[in-house]
Protein backbone atom coordinates (compact mmCIF):
# COMPACT_ATOMS: atom_id res chain seq x y z
CA UNK A 1 0.00 0.00 0.00
CA UNK A 2 2.72 2.52 0.79
CA UNK A 3 4.92 1.25 -2.23
CA UNK A 4 1.73 2.10 -4.76
CA UNK A 5 1.45 5.40 -3.09
CA UNK A 6 4.79 6.45 -3.28
CA UNK A 7 5.31 5.20 -7.21
CA UNK A 8 1.94 7.09 -7.82
CA UNK A 9 3.30 10.52 -5.99
CA UNK A 10 6.81 9.92 -8.21
CA UNK A 11 5.02 9.48 -11.21
CA UNK A 12 2.52 12.80 -10.50
CA UNK A 13 6.19 15.04 -9.64
CA UNK A 14 7.72 13.45 -13.22
CA UNK A 15 4.46 14.97 -15.17
CA UNK A 16 4.69 18.34 -13.43
CA UNK A 17 8.63 18.26 -14.03
CA UNK A 18 8.08 17.49 -17.71
CA UNK A 19 5.44 19.88 -18.51
CA UNK A 20 7.28 22.17 -16.71
CA UNK A 21 10.37 22.33 -19.10
CA UNK A 22 8.29 22.25 -22.64
CA UNK A 23 6.73 25.32 -21.00
CA UNK A 24 10.56 27.14 -20.83
CA UNK A 25 11.50 25.58 -23.78
CA UNK A 26 8.49 27.23 -25.70
CA UNK A 27 9.53 30.13 -23.95
CA UNK A 28 13.08 30.13 -25.01
CA UNK A 29 12.11 29.58 -28.59
CA UNK A 30 10.17 32.78 -28.16
CA UNK A 31 13.01 34.62 -27.48
CA UNK A 32 14.18 34.86 -31.21
CA UNK A 33 17.48 34.21 -30.35
CA UNK A 34 17.83 37.41 -28.15
CA UNK A 35 19.43 36.59 -25.21
CA UNK A 36 21.55 39.14 -22.96
CA UNK A 37 24.01 38.12 -20.55
CA UNK A 38 24.03 40.13 -17.60
CA UNK A 39 26.92 40.24 -14.99
CA UNK A 40 27.02 42.04 -11.77
CA UNK A 41 27.02 45.94 -11.60
CA UNK A 42 25.81 45.70 -15.32
CA UNK A 43 23.18 47.46 -16.79
CA UNK A 44 20.75 45.46 -18.94
CA UNK A 45 20.94 46.63 -22.72
CA UNK A 46 17.47 46.99 -24.75
CA UNK A 47 17.22 44.96 -27.61
CA UNK A 48 16.70 48.05 -29.96
CA UNK A 49 17.28 47.02 -33.36
CA UNK A 50 20.04 49.45 -35.21
CA UNK A 51 19.12 50.87 -38.77
CA UNK A 52 21.96 50.02 -41.61
CA UNK A 53 20.88 52.81 -43.60
CA UNK A 54 23.13 55.75 -43.19
CA UNK A 55 21.34 59.38 -43.12
CA UNK A 56 23.81 61.59 -45.73
CA UNK A 57 23.14 65.61 -45.61
CA UNK A 58 24.15 67.06 -48.84
CA UNK A 59 26.70 69.53 -48.71
CA UNK A 60 26.07 72.61 -51.19
CA UNK A 61 28.80 73.30 -53.10
CA UNK A 62 30.18 76.62 -53.00
CA UNK A 63 32.00 78.85 -55.48
CA UNK A 64 35.86 79.48 -55.20
CA UNK A 65 36.42 83.17 -54.38
CA UNK A 66 38.90 84.91 -56.14
CA UNK A 67 40.86 87.03 -54.02
CA UNK A 68 41.45 90.46 -55.95
CA UNK A 69 44.94 91.18 -56.81
CA UNK A 70 46.69 93.19 -54.55
CA UNK A 71 49.72 94.43 -56.65
CA UNK A 72 49.89 98.28 -57.51
CA UNK A 73 48.90 99.48 -60.79
CA UNK A 74 52.51 99.62 -62.30
CA UNK A 75 52.99 95.83 -61.37
CA UNK A 76 49.80 94.60 -62.64
CA UNK A 77 50.64 95.89 -65.92
CA UNK A 78 54.04 94.50 -65.74
CA UNK A 79 52.50 91.10 -65.02
CA UNK A 80 50.33 90.70 -67.62
CA UNK A 81 53.72 91.92 -70.19
CA UNK A 82 55.67 89.36 -68.44
CA UNK A 83 53.48 86.55 -67.85
CA UNK A 84 53.27 84.91 -71.37
CA UNK A 85 56.97 85.46 -72.20
CA UNK A 86 57.54 83.89 -69.09
CA UNK A 87 55.48 81.06 -70.19
CA UNK A 88 56.67 80.86 -73.20
CA UNK A 89 60.45 80.22 -72.51
CA UNK A 90 59.38 77.73 -68.76
CA UNK A 91 60.93 74.72 -70.96
CA UNK A 92 63.62 76.28 -73.36
CA UNK A 93 66.77 75.80 -73.01
CA UNK A 94 68.29 79.48 -72.65
CA UNK A 95 71.17 80.12 -74.88
CA UNK A 96 73.27 81.69 -71.80
CA UNK A 97 73.60 79.30 -68.45
CA UNK A 98 76.15 80.04 -66.25
CA UNK A 99 76.25 78.69 -62.25
CA UNK A 100 80.09 79.76 -62.33
CA UNK A 101 81.46 76.92 -61.39
CA UNK A 102 84.57 77.35 -63.44
CA UNK A 103 85.48 80.78 -65.29
CA UNK A 104 84.73 79.95 -69.26
CA UNK A 105 86.26 83.01 -70.52
CA UNK A 106 83.38 84.50 -71.49
CA UNK A 107 82.58 87.31 -69.04
CA UNK A 108 85.04 90.54 -69.20
CA UNK A 109 86.64 90.56 -65.67
CA UNK A 110 89.83 92.27 -64.30
CA UNK A 111 91.50 94.00 -61.97
CA UNK A 112 91.69 97.85 -61.62
CA UNK A 113 94.03 99.12 -58.26
CA UNK A 114 91.59 97.41 -55.47
CA UNK A 115 88.73 96.79 -57.33
CA UNK A 116 87.63 93.84 -59.56
CA UNK A 117 85.23 91.67 -61.47
CA UNK A 118 86.67 87.91 -60.66
CA UNK A 119 84.89 84.48 -60.73
CA UNK A 120 85.82 83.04 -57.48
CA UNK A 121 83.88 80.50 -54.97
CA UNK A 122 81.44 79.28 -57.85
CA UNK A 123 80.24 83.39 -58.13
CA UNK A 124 81.05 85.88 -60.40
CA UNK A 125 81.95 88.75 -57.71
CA UNK A 126 82.00 92.43 -58.27
CA UNK A 127 84.28 94.43 -55.48
CA UNK A 128 84.94 98.02 -54.65
CA UNK A 129 87.00 99.07 -51.86
CA UNK A 130 87.24 102.34 -50.07
CA UNK A 131 85.42 104.46 -53.21
CA UNK A 132 85.39 108.14 -53.17
CA UNK A 133 83.16 109.73 -55.87
CA UNK A 134 81.15 107.49 -58.44
CA UNK A 135 83.17 104.64 -59.27
CA UNK A 136 81.80 101.74 -61.70
CA UNK A 137 82.54 98.25 -61.57
CA UNK A 138 80.69 95.81 -63.77
CA UNK A 139 81.10 92.65 -66.23
CA UNK A 140 79.16 91.23 -69.38
CA UNK A 141 78.88 88.44 -71.35
CA UNK A 142 79.50 88.82 -74.97
CA UNK A 143 76.84 86.32 -76.13
CA UNK A 144 73.94 88.62 -74.31
CA UNK A 145 73.53 91.23 -76.94
CA UNK A 146 69.86 90.15 -78.57
CA UNK A 147 67.67 92.97 -78.62
CA UNK A 148 64.64 90.89 -77.34
CA UNK A 149 65.76 89.34 -74.54
CA UNK A 150 64.83 87.49 -70.99
CA UNK A 151 67.67 87.69 -68.62
CA UNK A 152 67.79 86.03 -65.32
CA UNK A 153 70.16 85.77 -62.41
CA UNK A 154 70.32 85.23 -58.45
CA UNK A 155 72.49 88.17 -56.95
CA UNK A 156 73.73 88.78 -53.06
CA UNK A 157 74.80 92.39 -51.89
CA UNK A 158 77.47 91.45 -49.03
CA UNK A 159 78.40 94.63 -48.46
CA UNK A 160 77.10 98.70 -49.85
CA UNK A 161 76.97 101.69 -48.46
CA UNK A 162 73.47 103.34 -48.34
CA UNK A 163 74.25 105.53 -51.40
CA UNK A 164 75.18 102.87 -53.75
CA UNK A 165 73.39 100.64 -55.64
CA UNK A 166 73.40 97.89 -57.27
CA UNK A 167 72.94 99.16 -61.54
CA UNK A 168 71.82 95.89 -64.02
CA UNK A 169 71.87 98.05 -67.91
CA UNK A 170 70.54 96.23 -70.85
CA UNK A 171 70.66 98.12 -74.50
CA UNK A 172 73.72 99.03 -73.18
CA UNK A 173 76.52 100.23 -75.57
CA UNK A 174 80.23 101.27 -75.63
CA UNK A 175 79.89 104.19 -78.09
CA UNK A 176 77.64 105.96 -76.08
CA UNK A 177 77.82 104.60 -72.40
CA UNK A 178 74.16 104.80 -72.13
CA UNK A 179 71.32 101.88 -71.35
CA UNK A 180 67.89 100.62 -70.02
CA UNK A 181 68.27 100.90 -66.13
CA UNK A 182 67.54 98.62 -63.08
CA UNK A 183 69.06 99.97 -59.30
CA UNK A 184 68.67 98.33 -56.47
CA UNK A 185 69.16 100.07 -53.05
CA UNK A 186 69.87 97.33 -50.66
CA UNK A 187 70.70 99.84 -47.67
CA UNK A 188 68.26 102.32 -48.61
CA UNK A 189 64.85 100.67 -47.34
CA UNK A 190 65.19 98.21 -50.10
CA UNK A 191 64.44 100.77 -52.99
CA UNK A 192 64.93 100.05 -56.49
CA UNK A 193 63.94 102.05 -59.58
CA UNK A 194 63.83 102.27 -63.50
CA UNK A 195 64.51 103.86 -66.17
CA UNK A 196 67.13 105.24 -68.99
CA UNK A 197 70.10 106.76 -68.95
CA UNK A 198 72.16 109.29 -71.63
CA UNK A 199 70.95 112.05 -72.89
CA UNK A 200 67.24 111.34 -71.79
CA UNK A 201 67.73 109.76 -68.43
CA UNK A 202 64.25 109.59 -66.97
CA UNK A 203 62.89 107.21 -64.33
CA UNK A 204 59.73 105.46 -65.26
CA UNK A 205 59.03 103.39 -61.92
CA UNK A 206 59.84 103.06 -58.32
CA UNK A 207 59.01 101.26 -54.81
CA UNK A 208 60.53 99.36 -52.16
CA UNK A 209 61.11 95.84 -51.73
CA UNK A 210 61.42 93.92 -48.58
CA UNK A 211 63.42 91.32 -51.09
CA UNK A 212 66.63 93.59 -51.20
CA UNK A 213 68.75 92.81 -48.17
CA UNK A 214 72.16 93.05 -47.64
CA UNK A 215 73.74 89.36 -47.43
CA UNK A 216 70.22 87.60 -48.94
CA UNK A 217 70.13 86.03 -52.05
CA UNK A 218 67.08 86.97 -54.64
CA UNK A 219 66.54 86.48 -57.99
CA UNK A 220 65.89 89.18 -60.46
CA UNK A 221 64.37 88.73 -64.17
CA UNK A 222 64.43 91.44 -66.30
CA UNK A 223 62.26 91.00 -70.10
CA UNK A 224 62.80 93.56 -73.10
CA UNK A 225 60.71 93.00 -75.93
CA UNK A 226 60.66 95.62 -78.82
CA UNK A 227 59.93 98.83 -77.12
CA UNK A 228 58.66 97.46 -73.84
CA UNK A 229 60.37 96.51 -70.80
CA UNK A 230 59.72 95.42 -67.09
CA UNK A 231 61.32 93.82 -64.41
CA UNK A 232 60.55 91.32 -61.52
CA UNK A 233 62.39 90.51 -58.27
CA UNK A 234 61.73 86.78 -56.60
CA UNK A 235 58.91 86.55 -59.77
CA UNK A 236 56.64 89.14 -58.19
CA UNK A 237 56.60 92.23 -60.76
CA UNK A 238 58.31 95.33 -60.57
CA UNK A 239 57.17 97.72 -63.36
CA UNK A 240 57.34 98.40 -66.82
CA UNK A 241 57.50 100.84 -69.41
CA UNK A 242 58.24 102.17 -73.04
CA UNK A 243 60.72 103.52 -74.89
CA UNK A 244 62.06 103.83 -78.31
CA UNK A 245 65.49 105.19 -77.36
CA UNK A 246 67.38 102.44 -77.65
CA UNK A 247 66.74 99.85 -80.25
CA UNK A 248 70.00 97.83 -79.69
CA UNK A 249 72.48 97.09 -76.61
CA UNK A 250 74.06 94.81 -74.30
CA UNK A 251 73.36 93.68 -70.86
CA UNK A 252 75.64 94.31 -68.12
CA UNK A 253 75.83 93.63 -64.75
CA UNK A 254 77.41 96.04 -62.41
CA UNK A 255 77.32 98.34 -59.58
CA UNK A 256 77.48 102.07 -58.54
CA UNK A 257 79.84 102.70 -55.67
CA UNK A 258 79.98 106.47 -53.93
CA UNK A 259 81.61 105.37 -50.73
CA UNK A 260 83.18 102.99 -48.87
CA UNK A 261 83.67 99.15 -49.59
CA UNK A 262 81.04 97.43 -51.85
CA UNK A 263 80.47 93.32 -53.35
CA UNK A 264 78.05 92.09 -55.16
CA UNK A 265 77.51 88.37 -55.88
CA UNK A 266 76.08 86.79 -59.05
CA UNK A 267 75.59 83.02 -59.41
CA UNK A 268 72.92 80.98 -61.94
CA UNK A 269 72.89 83.50 -64.74
CA UNK A 270 70.22 82.66 -67.37
CA UNK A 271 69.61 84.20 -71.12
CA UNK A 272 67.03 84.22 -73.76
CA UNK A 273 66.90 85.30 -77.44
CA UNK A 274 63.34 86.15 -77.95
CA UNK A 275 63.87 85.84 -81.53
CA UNK A 276 64.24 82.05 -80.86
CA UNK A 277 61.01 81.75 -79.56
CA UNK A 278 58.11 80.94 -81.22
CA UNK A 279 54.46 81.65 -80.80
CA UNK A 280 55.36 85.04 -78.37
CA UNK A 281 52.23 87.09 -77.63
Amino acid sequence: MEKSSFLRNKLVIGGIVVIALLSFGWYLSSLDGRIAIVTSGAVMPTNTEISTTATITPIAPTEATVAPSTLAPQAEQARAFTEPILQAIANRTPEVEDDFSFDNGNWSTGVIGQNSAQIADGMLQLTVNDAVGDTWMGSRHEAMSADDFVVQFDVRIPVMEFDSHLSILWRWLPSDNSSYWLTLFPSLNGAWSLGGAGNNFFQAANGNLDFIRLGEWFTVTIIGQGNHFAALINDQPLGDFEDTTRPVGRVVLGMNIFSGDAIAEFDNVKYWNLANVPGLP
